[in-house]
């Protein structure tokens, strides 16, 4: 699984341009082969401050998406941001979900 991890800076005057932006590269994105999924979150303490995320099941998936010509439209989203943009891409293994919550949060044998 490929993490892909994208944080700006978006001053209030492009705010409304970024977001129609982003669903449209959202909209692509999610349609290809390969995207496990991709969402844009606003912080809740720094309004100003968006991260975009995609999961990718394979790392060809990933390479081709960066490759397409849909990702000129997180580019220019980028090309936005106040600040340096904070950019990420991970390969990341998966060691489960709620199972694994459920296993570290009982109790265990030698806790009594």
């Amino acid at each position: 699984m490929i993490l892909s991890t994208v944080r700006l800076t978006i001053p209030d005057r492009h705010r409304h341009e970024v977001f129609r932006t982003l669903r449209v590269f959202l909209g692509h994105s999610t349609a290809k082969v390969g995207c496990a999924g991709v969402s844009v979150s606003q912080d809740v303490t720094d309004p100003e401050s968006v991260t975009i995320t995609e999961r990718w099941v394979t790392r060809a998936a990933f390479d081709e998406h960066v490759r397409s010509a849909e990702y000129r439209l997180l580019l220019a989203v980028i090309d936005l941001s106040a600040t340096p943009p904070e950019i990420s891409f991970d390969d990341m293994d998966p060691i489960g979900g709620l199972d694994v919550v459920t296993a570290l949060r009982s109790p265990r044998v030698s806790d009594h």
